[in-house]
């Protein structure tokens, strides 16, 4: 089962893809953090795409492309994956299907609002990844339960926010009917609880 996570930022995207993950025993693909990873080397590349992500702009497509194309051909993925907020513009999606060929696409809606909120207040463990929200999901002690020193990312801030919510109107929303278009394309309602969502999901793929 090959699935593609899609919604605005914040939208739940990640921690959904990590339930549908455990849940079905495929891999969860998230561009973000292979990026993000890429960016701690300390070289030049690193050192463009860590002032890229820190603005919220977008990594040039050849790069995505060439590192999703390499992704889905480990043995992990035989079985099927899960791009976690891949495509991000009409021409990635166009180019995806010269790759591989998707089987679902979830969208993910939640309101501007809730956005901003969400990610202004999400905090992660440095060393597990498990994410919390100082409101709707707060840790106890202000740590992790694995004990791990909770972080805020650096776009993690209302300026960036702002500015990605920008470039997903403009690059990322025309995806959505492109996909509508394929015929493959599921509404799924973000302004809920996660076991809800994912419960919502799980009916889909079940």
């Amino acid at each position: 089962m090959k699935i593609i996570l899609l919604g605005v930022p914040g939208s739940g995207k990640g921690t959904q893809g990590k339930l549908i993950s455990k849940g079905y025993g495929i891999p969860q693909i998230c561009m973000g953090d292979i990026l993000r990873h890429i960016a701690e080397k300390g070289d030049e590349e690193s050192c463009k795409i860590k002032e890229i992500l820190a603005k919220g702009d977008l990594v040039p497509d050849s790069l995505t492309l060439s590192l999703i194309k390499k992704r889905v051909k480990q043995k992990d993925c035989e079985d099927g994956y899960i791009l976690d907020g891949f495509p991000r513009d009409l021409n990635q999606a166009k180019k995806l299907k010269d790759i591989t060929e998707i089987d679902k696409v979830l969208f993910i809606h939640l309101s501007e609002k809730d956005v901003i909120e969400r990610i202004t207040k999400r905090r992660i463990c440095g060393e597990c990844g498990k994410i919390y929200h100082l409101t709707h999901n707060p840790p106890k002690d202000g740590k992790c339960e694995c004990g791990g020193h909770l972080e805020q990312r650096e776009d993690d801030n209302e300026l960036s926010v702002k500015e990605r919510l920008k470039i997903y109107h403009e690059m990322t929303e025309p995806v959505i009917d492109f996909y509508k278009v394929e015929g493959n394309l599921i509404f799924i309602e973000g302004e809920n609880t996660i076991k809800n969502i994912f419960r919502d999901i799980k009916k889909i793929l079940d």
